[in-house]
């Protein structure tokens, strides 16, 4: 009898340590899909320590402080690099640059930490009002987009910031590599689909970059002396 009850005990415990450690909808590295998920998700995986200093701010000093801290994470692991549900997202609301879109994350949060409403409609408001002004309005966003494209020359030699592309998105990761460059060669330009062909001729402690599959689905590693299609603001400075 003795023997059965540790046993119990010892499984019990067992059951309530994995309760409290893992949750199956967040699997490791996850990447939300929309703005909801987003803010379930930093719930879940921030520490108490990290979401009462956040709450306890103003919002708007909150939204500038983790702007280059946990807001270039949300840019570079969960829309640069993450799941493109949560990119075609924002598009879908007309909200394109993703500065914008980290910032709408992070006010949100602050909100919902702070049990206010934390509804996303009157911070996404504003962009689709701008966005139906017209087709001048359309055309206008379209060219500048263009423009930058265009600017981009075959054969011209091209550098990013490294924290964009290096492997490894986790705030800690980006770090060492904060001044990095990696360099390539335009190789092809596709205008209609905002890309470039690139062949990469160097990256920071020789480690690759990492770019949208060309579905749009995931990531890939791009090496040095490799050649891919590449998103154009991956190379923009």
């Amino acid at each position: 009898m003795k023997n059965k009850l540790i046993i119990f005990i010892f499984l019990l415990s067992n059951v309530i340590v994995f309760g409290q450690n893992s949750n199956p909808e967040y699997p490791e590295n996850y990447k939300p899909k929309n703005i909801n998920d987003a803010l379930s998700y930093m719930e879940f995986s921030l520490s108490e320590k990290e979401k009462l200093e956040f709450k306890n701010k103003t919002e708007r000093k909150a939204v500038i402080d983790a702007h280059f801290g946990y807001g270039m994470f949300i840019r570079n692991s969960w829309l640069r690099h993450g799941n493109p549900k949560l990119l075609k997202h924002f598009y879908q609301k007309k909200v394109f640059p993703m500065d914008d879109m980290s910032s709408i994350i992070l006010k949100l949060f602050h909100r919902k930490l702070n049990d206010k409403d934390y509804s996303s409609k009157p911070l996404l408001e504003p962009y689709k009002i701008k966005w139906k002004k017209g087709k001048k309005g359309r055309k206008e966003y379209k060219d500048s987009i263009d423009i930058v494209l265009k600017s981009f020359k075959v054969n011209d030699t091209i550098t990013s910031k490294y924290y964009y592309s290096v492997i490894g998105n986790e705030p800690d990761e980006m770090e060492p590599y904060k001044t990095c460059q990696p360099k390539a060669i335009v190789l092809k330009r596709n205008i209609r689909k905002r890309q470039l062909y690139i062949k990469l001729i160097s990256a920071c402690k020789n480690n690759g970059i990492k770019t949208f599959n060309k579905n749009g689905e995931g990531t890939k590693s791009v090496q040095i002396n490799e050649s891919s299609w590449t998103n154009y603001y991956d190379w923009i400075q």
